[in-house]
């Protein structure tokens, strides 16, 4: 909420007078120096930033999509597992992705659980998605059906 509300308040005017006062500084024909040119860097390139990247941050973090079923491809596996089934479901807590593995070609299933305990949990988020994709046990199933939620960064 409060990263909201510093993009909103703060962010967002700056970037617009940065890039309002760029483009009347070249439309009045004014002969920048390395000063110049230094402080418009300085204010454009995070202006342009915030013009081209919020938006899309924005529309992810705020959106109703935020139960949403993560795509099976940002779930973190090992190398010794291969997913065989997959479909997503949701209830009053959200939405999941639901994978069931087998063991890949030549790994055996004892070595595919010790991969699955080794792995990462959680994988980070992009740039334009900042949500984490996290995996988990499926409860009540086998030991080789996961589940996997979107975690917010906060």
């Amino acid at each position: 909420m409060i990263l909201t509300v510093v993009l909103l308040f703060v962010v967002l005017p700056l970037a617009a007078y940065a890039i309002v006062w760029a483009v009347i500084s070249v439309a009045a024909g004014r002969r920048w120096g390395t000063r110049g040119r230094v402080i418009t860097a300085a204010i454009f390139i995070p202006g342009i930033f915030v013009v081209v990247i919020a938006p899309f941050w924005w529309a992810t973090m705020t959106s109703e999509d935020d139960y949403g079923a993560p795509p099976i491809g940002r779930i973190a596996l090992p190398s010794s597992a291969q997913i065989t089934a997959s479909g997503s479901d949701c209830a009053s807590g959200g939405c999941w992705a639901a994978v069931s593995l087998s063991p890949s070609e030549g790994a055996s299933r004892e070595q595919m659980m010790r991969d699955l305990e080794k792995t990462e949990r959680c994988t980070a988020g992009s740039l334009f998605d900042p949500r984490a994709v996290c995996w988990e046990h499926a409860p009540g199933s086998t030991a080789h059906d996961l589940i996997a939620r979107y975690q917010r960064p906060w």
